[in-house]
């Protein structure tokens, strides 16, 4: 098992923001499901392969009045951003997806990717839907987007309220990635994966390997980050913290997807809103 040492983390903002902030209970009750252990279990990770990291993740303040990568050390400068303070998906940023994800149970659609007060919310209900490709109908219908801008280096941050399963862990399967697609090349920055909890890892071919370290699950309010050094690695950061480095030479360009997709193995909360406050991207 591998240890890392965190760096210290900066003092919590005024906690009257992050109560402005919080969303209200949806009315009806979630409903959970856990398929770990089950037979229909389709995806395995082997711990031995996982560097487990015990941290306790604090919830965060909303960062949007001081715009620079938390943690990351470098003089940046902020040159694309999404603060999602309109009424509605801002097109000329991003891609709303409308298909069947690969490893999945839940189709994309456009209508569950919303803007509203200050955040995207990328909505999971268990609603039989029709996948807009036309691939298949399957048993959940969720949110996904992806942005029309690619990137080959620099620093990655997303601000992200993640939903908690009633057994703790986090809910479904949710994500924040580059994808070089249909190049091939992935960065994972952050994934909830069950019992793994907040995982990171790249993909130099698809899925060829489980995720490069874990911390226990983040649920709430957290910042997910990663530097991007061209030709050489891929440094993680949460709430700040550094939490993991992975070496990584691929050079095609990479664009940021989030997502809210639900798996067999997940821990399924329904419905479920993966509320994210801004995602940027910053070069030196």
């Amino acid at each position: 098992m591998a240890s890392i040492t965190p760096d210290p983390i900066p003092p919590p903002l005024c906690a009257t923001e992050v109560l402005r902030r919080k969303v209200s209970a949806t009315q009806r009750p979630p409903e959970t499901i856990d398929w770990h252990g089950s037979a229909m279990k389709i995806v395995t990770y082997s711990i031995a392969t996982i560097a487990m990291v015990s941290l306790t993740l604090p919830l965060e303040a909303s960062q949007k009045v001081d715009p620079t990568p938390r943690g990351i050390p470098g003089v940046w400068s902020l040159d694309w951003s999404d603060e999602f303070s309109g009424t509605q998906v801002d097109l000329t940023k991003w891609n709303v997806a409308g298909h069947a994800p690969g490893g999945a149970i839940n189709c994309y659609d456009f209508n569950q990717a919303r803007v509203s007060n200050g955040s995207l919310h990328l909505v999971l209900e268990h609603r039989t839907d029709t996948c807009a490709d036309g691939a298949e109908t399957r048993p959940y219908v969720s949110g996904s987007v992806s942005a029309k801008a690619t990137f080959t280096s620099g620093a990655f941050e997303a601000r992200i309220n993640v939903p908690a399963a009633l057994n703790g862990r986090v809910a479904n399967f949710p994500a924040f990635w580059l994808v070089a697609w249909p190049a091939v090349g992935e960065i994972d920055i952050w994934e909830g994966l069950n019992t793994s909890g907040s995982c990171w890892s790249v993909h130099p071919q698809p899925n060829d390997q489980a995720p490069a370290g874990c911390v226990a699950p983040t649920t709430g309010w957290h910042t997910f980050g990663a530097e991007w050094v061209a030709g050489q690695r891929v440094d993680v950061y949460y709430d700040g913290r550094k939490v993991g480095s992975m070496p990584w030479t691929g050079v095609n360009g990479q664009y940021p997807v989030l997502d809210n997709a639900v798996a067999t193995w997940s821990s399924i909360r329904v419905p479920a809103d993966l509320q994210v406050d801004y995602v940027r991207h910053w070069t030196k």
